[in-house]
């Protein structure tokens, strides 16, 4: 959980706040089709039957914060017949954006990794 201190009080923002604007922000991207398990833990529970209820369910997200930076880590699968390189610089800069604009922290680094093509 990261804490944000300012005049007004304490704002606590979790993983799981990340990890829910991330999913809003996929769902608007042209050409992705979801995301992919980044580790074996995330798999594992993939597998599950009761772990399947969302497209993206914040599965293929990390997310650490370092001195008030935010590093963004994505694995996804996208659409065939896209251009890869355009959609993972689209994902970026929309990723930027929406982090920044929401939380007011930099985004120091987003890495897009493409595990798929569906």
């Amino acid at each position: 959980m990261l804490e944000i201190r300012n005049h007004l009080g304490t704002i606590h923002l979790t993983r799981a706040y990340f990890r829910r604007l991330i999913d809003g922000v996929l769902d608007e991207c042209f050409g992705v089709v979801g995301t992919n398990a980044g580790n074996r833990t995330q798999s594992l529970l993939d597998s599950l039957p009761f772990m399947r209820k969302r497209r993206y369910s914040g599965r293929g997200v990390a997310i650490a914060v370092i001195d008030g930076a935010v590093y963004i880590e994505l694995h996804i699968i996208i659409a065939y017949g896209v251009n890869i390189p355009s959609v993972c610089d689209s994902i970026r800069h929309k990723l930027r954006y929406a982090v920044e604009e929401e939380t007011e922290l930099s985004v120091a680094k987003v890495s897009v990794f493409v595990d798929g093509i569906k």
